[in-house]
């Protein structure tokens, strides 16, 4: 499943050290993910700054592990603070 040649269908663990939680794009993302409600978690979460697809099984592990690398890197202070 490809889309538009922008996106690769990738194991959960790609989609994962994908995220840069120094990326102030993908750290925005991320918090689009959890501030939305499920039904939308789904176009999100396939719909990233990585440009990766996961299958829609994977989602839940992607997020929670996501998340993880993010608080991780806040602890490190290498993290980008949003502002708002």
């Amino acid at each position: 499943m490809c889309n538009g040649g922008l996106k690769k269908v990738v194991s959960n663990k790609q989609m994962i050290k994908s995220f840069d939680a120094s990326n102030p794009e993908h750290v925005k993302w991320l918090k689009r993910v959890i501030d939305a409600p499920l039904e939308e978690k789904l176009k999100l979460m396939t719909d990233n700054p990585m440009k990766k697809e996961m299958p829609p099984f994977e989602i839940p592990q992607v997020l929670f592990a996501v998340s993880m690398k993010y608080t991780q890197a806040v602890f490190k202070k290498t993290a980008h603070i949003l502002d708002d």
